[in-house]
């Protein structure tokens, strides 16, 4: 029997010539992956718009990079990523609870000795107390800012820490604090300081940079330590990038001491070595990225 249907018509519906010129069109952009709905799928656009790590628009609690609108402002102005909003420290006592088991996992994953007498205090002043000795700023997130300050008068120790940081953010700048506490009651400070000054030709980076690399590596190994790999991640990579002299010894901290996921796998611990690096590795990083001059 002949074929009586007429051209245009299938199984009784007529076909726009032009709407199957824009299928084929389409079917094409679906074969070579051009299709938009493809790519946001695959992720391709959001991989190629990511803006640097080190961006401008950043989470002032955590540092983490902000992307698009994923973030929320706060009363006093601070701006800051979904995840420190959702899990601020709501509470004095919530505070000093996450101190009290950070400071027992410390001294249990590094197999240190720290001092009874730590106080702590949210807020950061703009400038250190007169009337206390030696003070330990603890870097923020750029060269302007700092997030922590630990400070010693006699025998005690107190610490200020920013507030209103996630609970998972706290634990790496308690963290911080309880590895400058016990660099200031272990070292030497001002035998140290002067050494790297000999060095550096009365830098202070190179002795900065030891101590901040330092704090950011006990830091993020804690954070491993304790299960928080999420953040341990991210902060590595944010230690490791960031444009900021400590990032030289942040990374050379990671190469002599291996992070590990486990206390079993620690080979080498800085806490136990007299000289945690070898400081003139740390200049020569430090030249190389322009933050001291070559001598």
């Amino acid at each position: 029997m002949a074929n009586s249907r007429k051209p245009g018509w299938i199984s009784g519906l007529k076909l726009d010539e032009k709407a199957i010129s824009g299928l084929a069109q389409n079917l094409d952009q679906v074969l070579t992956g051009e299709n938009v709905l493809t790519s946001a799928r695959k992720k391709a656009v959001f991989e190629k718009n990511r803006p640097p790590l080190y961006s401008s628009l950043r989470c002032q609690l955590c540092g983490m990079p902000i992307y698009g609108t994923s973030y929320e402002k706060l009363a006093d102005g601070r701006i800051c990523c979904h995840r420190c909003a959702g899990s601020r420290i709501q509470s004095r006592e919530e505070l000093e609870s996450l101190f009290k088991e950070c400071k027992q996992n410390f001294i249990t994953f590094f197999k240190v000795e720290l001092p009874a007498g730590i106080h702590l205090h949210q807020s950061v002043p703009d400038q250190a107390p007169a009337d206390f000795g030696e003070v330990l700023w603890l870097g923020g997130f750029d060269q302007a800012s700092h997030q922590g300050l630990v400070a010693r008068k006699g025998e005690d120790y107190t610490a200020w820490l920013e507030n209103g940081i996630s609970a998972s953010v706290t634990l790496g700048f308690i963290v911080e604090i309880l590895s400058a506490i016990w660099m200031m009651e272990n070292w030497d400070m001002e035998a140290l300081r002067q050494i790297c000054q000999e060095k550096s030709s009365g830098n202070q980076v190179l002795f900065s940079s030891l101590l901040e690399g330092m704090e950011q590596w006990a830091s993020v190994q804690y954070l491993m330590l304790a299960r928080e790999k999420t953040l341990a991640n991210d902060l590595d990579h944010l230690f490791s990038q960031q444009e900021k002299p400590s990032s030289c010894g942040y990374r050379l901290f990671t190469k002599t001491y291996p992070l590990a996921s486990s206390p079993d796998l620690m080979s080498r611990i800085p806490f136990h070595d007299r000289v945690p690096v070898d400081l003139e590795r740390l200049k020569a990083l430090l030249e190389t990225k322009g933050w001291m001059k070559k001598q």
